[in-house]
């Protein structure tokens, strides 16, 4: 039994014990018995899984496989991962970002696998997979493709630059989050029609372009008077204020993650002028661009 007071201590060095093939494990424990014996022992020496890796690797991957998962079951230790995977992709594709803090994980309950030969590859490993599940969950979900590629690359290409297992740890916790976070800021409208999301992609896509109705219209292939009733009548608000909000929820994130003065970035999102781009954002907002920025940054 672990006291409380070093639970977490006991964790975090748990997590840099590196995960081992059976086969490596007992070439190890070879070489240790012979640092502190001198006595050097052979497979065929050792118990009987020793005995059948005699060659090298005589047991074949169906057996080893056979061996381990009999193993886990003898434990008890059944693979969650799936019914894990269920639980966090829904909030990420609903956007439920505060069902995260109703979310119930025991490490105890879910035995989620070896996916790496460390425990640092593993915790990059995990990275890599969460985030390219929460990519897909988050794109279903309705946040358009650049946004979420973007922020596939930033998870994984942050993760293998960290060294540090608790910091690893920490970034893991925050992908599915930040994505079910982004897909309710989002909330793009989700259509069955392919030409109507061709459309959506395309304004999320030129937010620093002069969109028209028409711009739209032309590129999935729809007259301007055709596409702008079946537009509405399909999402239940024109093309004209969905370019709009695409733009401002644009021009919030540049406020918030950027230092660009608030005057480039409403010439970037192509607004008439910087007053049009304040009178539209309070609008949307309830606030001001500068009111925003201060409240965000501290």
């Amino acid at each position: 039994m672990v006291s409380n007071d070093i639970h977490s201590d006991f964790n975090s060095f748990l997590r840099q014990i590196p995960c081992l093939s059976l086969s490596s494990l007992l070439k190890k424990c070879i070489f240790l018995n012979y640092c502190l014996h001198e006595e050097l022992l052979s497979f065929e020496e050792l118990p009987s899984v020793g005995q059948a890796l005699s060659d090298g690797d005589v047991m074949s991957d169906t057996s080893l496989l056979l061996e381990e998962t009999y193993q886990k079951k003898e434990n008890e230790q059944h693979n969650q991962t799936y019914i894990l995977e269920e639980q966090l992709l829904r909030l990420v594709r609903t956007g439920d970002y505060e069902g995260f803090k109703r979310f119930a994980y025991s490490e105890s309950n879910f035995h989620t696998g070896v996916t790496g030969s460390t425990a640092l590859r593993q915790l990059k490993n995990n990275i890599i997979i969460t985030t390219t599940l929460c990519t897909r969950a988050a794109i279903e979900g309705g946040l358009d493709y650049d946004t979420a590629y973007q922020l596939s690359d930033y998870f994984i290409q942050s993760s293998e630059r960290l060294t540090s297992a608790d910091r690893l740890t920490d970034l893991l916790g925050k992908i599915s989050y930040t994505f079910a976070e982004k897909v309710a800021q989002a909330k793009t409208p989700v259509s069955t029609d392919e030409r109507m999301q061709k459309a959506i992609r395309y304004i999320q896509q030129n937010t620093n372009q002069h969109l028209t109705v028409g711009n739209v219209a032309d590129y999935v292939g729809f007259s301007k008077s055709y596409f702008s009733a079946y537009f509405k009548k399909t999402l239940g608000f024109s093309v004209s204020a969905f370019i709009l909000r695409c733009k401002l929820e644009e021009g919030r994130e540049l406020l918030q993650y950027t230092d660009k003065s608030i005057s480039t970035i409403s010439e970037f999102l192509c607004f008439s002028s910087q007053s049009h781009f304040h009178t539209a954002f309070k609008k949307q907002f309830g606030m001001t661009p500068s009111e925003y920025r201060k409240s965000t940054n501290g």
